[in-house]
């Protein structure tokens, strides 16, 4: 079932669509990896995604699937595009638009596999959830 929705949320990415909800809708996912600017620090990966609200929403969790194994983000910013504010993740946000991007090690990863990012949610009270594929940027970053 994930290798499924993983195959449709790639066809949406590579055909420029958009997943959507009639709550939320989730634009320009990418990953990058960023590379270390000091010996002592360690290279990571980068995942950022856009998204519209049409209604108040409340994030509830964000994980990343890669290989099988699924690993929760606890760390990660939400900022508002309107004004540029960085929003506390664990409280509910109004409709409109939005930036979340977050890290991850890279150490042992190679950054061509596939995985994907969920986002669990709740709007008008029900739990809901959206699964996207995060599309390789090309360029390496440096810290």
């Amino acid at each position: 079932m994930l290798a499924f929705i993983r195959n449709i949320s790639l066809l949406l990415v590579s055909t420029g669509l958009f997943v959507s909800c009639s709550t939320l809708q989730i634009k320009d996912p990418s990953k990058q990896m960023v590379r270390p600017g000091l010996p002592t620090q360690t290279a990571q990966i980068s995942y950022s995604f856009s998204m519209t609200t049409s209604e108040e929403i409340k994030i509830n969790s964000i994980s990343l699937l890669r290989n099988g194994n699924r690993t929760v983000i606890t760390n990660f910013t939400l900022t508002n595009l309107a004004d540029g504010k960085l929003l506390k993740p664990q409280a509910a946000f109004n409709k409109g638009n939005y930036y979340v991007s977050f890290n991850t090690g890279a150490n042992g990863v190679n950054i061509n596999d596939a995985d994907s990012i969920e986002i669990g949610y709740v709007a008008s009270g029900k739990q809901k959830s959206a699964v996207i594929v995060p599309e390789l940027k090309s360029a390496v970053l440096m810290k």
